[in-house]
């Protein structure tokens, strides 16, 4: 802990001297923040109230006392009262109270004992810190691997719903239908984050598309998405579901979101699903799934090859593959999104550990350099006393 004492009892006399002594503080400690500050609201609090000129007036010791005093109790004065010290207790009073007297002035540097160089109370803070973070990563990062094994087991007994969907569409030529009808986009997130480039690799694509084609409405699954896109695109989000990333999905969950946008009545003649496709442990693969409108099922060139569809039929499987196909990609997206996460904090765990051995060794170093100075210190004054004697 560094100090500044100035000792005076005729303060008055010595403040055209302030600057050249917060010129002396400055080149030798490198930080005159505090001095800066009360010395700067001083003179303005004297200039503004009293109408001091400082450049051309001169206080005398009666007035300095009563303008600190009633400076000490204003809203920014009150935060120095701490640094001076009076011969009696510091008072509210009237402005013609007595003149107070100033033993010291005391300005602490708590941080700033060298320039650059930290104090060892601060970097045990930030050690404490760093290692505090480092626990909660690697506990995440094994809530992350537990939930991964776990996810991709579901993803293998998911797939065959959102492939054998895709392929009915492939066989039957399905294509985008006709018109002017808009664009529908279902993004598939989640609401928890720390998972890498999971979210912002979709609100990316998502961007692009709305800035391509502005009459496309977004359904967003999970919260992250939307609050990429709320800010810019906030008129072209149709409807948003949260609640998404805290339990696995079951197919249940993909039904009734499926079944609300059906119920919400949007109309497209084009559509897609954007979710994470799982690739490995360390990578996933940002896919889009296309989606297609009942009209657009019902005038598929090679449709007529199977036997008995009617309308009713056509809408229950339109309804029952929309399901299908937001109940793989939710798995695929799930499985991403645990892998990823699992990948980025075992990375910040790594990171922790690198900064624990820079803080514990800048540590050391600080604390055999105040053990030195100390030595220093103590063998000088011994010597001093010798040669005394």
């Amino acid at each position: 802990m560094a100090s500044i004492y100035i000792q005076t009892t005729n303060l008055s006399s010595n403040l055209d001297h302030l600057d050249a002594l917060i010129d002396t503080v400055r080149n030798e400690t490198g930080i005159v923040s505090q001095v800066d500050d009360w010395f700067g609201g001083f003179k303005e609090f004297t200039a503004k109230r009293h109408a001091i000129d400082w450049m051309n007036q001169s206080m005398t010791d009666e007035q300095f006392s009563t303008y600190l005093k009633n400076y000490l109790f204003t809203q920014k004065g009150a935060k120095f009262r701490r640094n001076f010290k009076f011969q009696d207790p510091l008072q509210c009073r009237s402005a013609i109270a007595p003149p107070i007297s100033v033993w010291f002035l005391i300005f602490l540097f708590s941080s700033q004992q060298v320039r650059g160089m930290a104090t060892l109370k601060m970097i045990s803070i930030r050690l404490k810190s760093v290692k505090n973070i480092q626990k909660i990563t690697q506990s995440m990062k094994m809530v992350s691997a537990a939930k991964y094994t776990k996810a991709e087991r579901e993803l293998k007994l998911a797939r065959p719903y959102g492939i054998g969907a895709q392929e009915f569409y492939k066989k039957a030529e399905v294509k985008d239908e006709e018109g002017e009808k808009g664009q529908l986009i279902i993004a598939v997130s989640s609401d928890r984050g720390l998972c890498g480039a999971v979210h912002s690799s979709i609100g990316r694509i998502v961007k692009n598309d709305i800035a391509t084609n502005p009459n496309t409405k977004v359904v967003i699954v999970g919260d992250k998405v939307r609050n990429i896109l709320q800010r810019l695109y906030a008129k072209n989000i149709a409807m948003v579901v949260t609640e998404v990333g805290r339990k696995p999905a079951v197919f249940g969950d993909a039904a009734l979101v499926a079944q609300s946008i059906i119920n919400s009545g949007i109309e497209f003649s084009k559509g897609k699903i954007l979710f994470n496709a799982f690739r490995t442990v360390v990578s996933f693969r940002t896919t889009e799934m296309p989606l297609y409108s009942q009209n657009a099922v019902a005038n598929a060139s090679k449709l007529p090859v199977y036997d008995s569809l009617d309308s009713d039929v056509i809408q229950s499987y339109t309804e029952f593959s929309l399901a299908s196909l937001l109940f793989y990609s939710m798995k695929e997206n799930a499985t991403s999104e645990q892998s990823s996460r699992m990948t980025a904090m075992d990375n910040a765990s790594k990171n922790a550990g690198e900064m624990i051995d820079k803080l514990t060794m800048t540590f050391n170093r600080t604390r055999q350099a105040v053990i030195t100075r100390e030595l220093i210190e103590i063998i000088s004054g011994a010597a001093a006393l010798e040669t005394k004697n």
